[in-house]
């Protein structure tokens, strides 16, 4: 783990091995020498209920962001697990893994039209279904506005949940439990 001092000088101010609460408490221990825990206002982290946990318990005015690639990456990973049930009966996704995880402006032509082919299929793949909600979740995540943001990420939640892609559910069940520290 590795805590960043303030973004504008983005100097380290503590390193080390964990990912659990105890992590935190070690560095809450190590800021007590030049710092006060409590003085720490914000914090950016993955969505590990371990570092939750540490955070609540040592750092009590921080508030919690969790950033926008470790959201997108749980997307990510429902597209893959969606594929991976979906090939079972559909060969012709063997082989996709890699095109459907990569940014689509990333991919060269020739993926992108193999990408666009599957998508063509939307309302029959619910891979190509997944790969969609994580497209809009990436538009979503990148506008500015909290409040557009709020209500933009409270509907996709609302129609993924009445989708027929399970995995893509627990992304928004996730969401859902973790909205405001998502929404900061």
């Amino acid at each position: 783990m590795t805590l960043v001092a303030d973004a504008e000088r983005r100097s380290v101010i503590f390193v080390t091995e964990g990912k659990d609460s105890d992590t935190i408490t070690a560095f809450a221990k190590d800021l007590t020498h030049n710092g006060n825990p409590s003085a720490i206002e914000s914090v950016s982290i993955d969505m590990s209920p371990a570092f939750i946990k540490g955070i609540g318990d040592e750092l009590p005015n921080a508030r919690i962001t969790f950033d926008k690639f470790h959201v997108i990456a749980h997307a990510s990973a429902a597209i893959d697990k969606t594929r991976r049930v979906e090939q079972k009966t559909d060969p012709a996704l063997k082989g996709m893994r890699w095109k459907l995880l990569k940014d689509y402006h990333k991919l060269n032509h020739a993926d992108q039209t193999e990408v666009d082919g599957l998508l063509g299929q939307l309302n029959v793949k619910r891979t190509a279904r997944a790969w969609s909600y994580r497209e809009q979740l990436r538009e979503i995540l990148d506008r500015k506005q909290i409040n557009v943001v709020s209500n933009m990420l409270s509907q996709w939640c609302t129609n993924v949940m009445r989708s027929k892609v399970e995995s893509m559910k627990d992304v928004a069940r996730m969401i859902r439990s973790h909205f405001d520290g998502i929404i900061a």
